[in-house]
């Protein structure tokens, strides 16, 4: 669909649009970005190669991430492809577990702590494996070009609410092969607030 086709969509055939997921994007460049929100949770990211010492032939499980007399139980593997290992979990989750001076993951490795991860079968020991997730959206480079986004850009969003409003500034674009529009949010700044998974929001670059 070409940009003059977007927008002489009006925004009320938009939102249906995001409703039923086929695409989600505003009437008209200046307008804003229309995303579906979601909370995400503590996760791994799991080279092949340990996946592979981790689980071996079978299927991909829960595991246990150890830091010093510490310990993180059953997280769950979000992939098994990536280029590197690394952990990502929120700061309630640190500060319960006893992680201390963890860092937002922002592409420097050199922010992420060590740690252990653990299967019912191996054991993998991580050199700078586990940080926090920072809030960051995923686009198409179709859509992103469309709405002059860029790879690893800042852009800010605001969850509105009738006590408490939110705003969420230095959200990373991610530019990659999805074929909709999702911000993503870790479990404590969804909960402040008060985020409903697959809410819609409007980003603001």
């Amino acid at each position: 669909m070409s940009l003059k086709e977007h927008e002489s969509i009006n925004r009320d055939e938009i939102r249906r649009r995001v409703e039923i997921g086929s695409f989600t994007i505003c009437a008209k460049a200046g307008e804003g970005l229309y995303a579906r929100a979601f909370m995400i949770k503590s996760h791994a990211h799991l080279s092949k190669e340990d996946q592979k010492k981790l689980f071996g032939d079978r299927p991909v499980g829960l595991i246990d991430v150890c830091g010093f007399n510490t310990v993180l139980r059953n997280i769950p593997v979000a992939s098994g492809n990536s280029e590197f290992s690394l952990v990502e979990i929120t700061f309630t989750e640190a500060t319960k577990a006893r992680f201390k001076g963890l860092k937002i993951y922002t592409g420097n490795r050199d922010d992420c702590l060590d740690c252990t991860l653990e299967s019912p079968h191996r054991i993998v020991e991580l050199e700078k494996g586990i940080a926090a997730a920072a809030r960051h959206l995923h686009i198409s480079p179709g859509l992103a070009a469309i709405y002059g986004l860029s790879d690893q850009q800042r852009i800010s969003a605001t969850i509105p609410g009738e006590e408490r409003t939110i705003e969420f500034k230095n959200i990373i674009v991610l530019v990659g092969d999805i074929e909709t529009v999702e911000l993503h949010l870790d479990a404590d700044e969804a909960l402040s607030a008060n985020l409903e998974d697959g809410q819609i929001v409007c980003l603001e670059k």
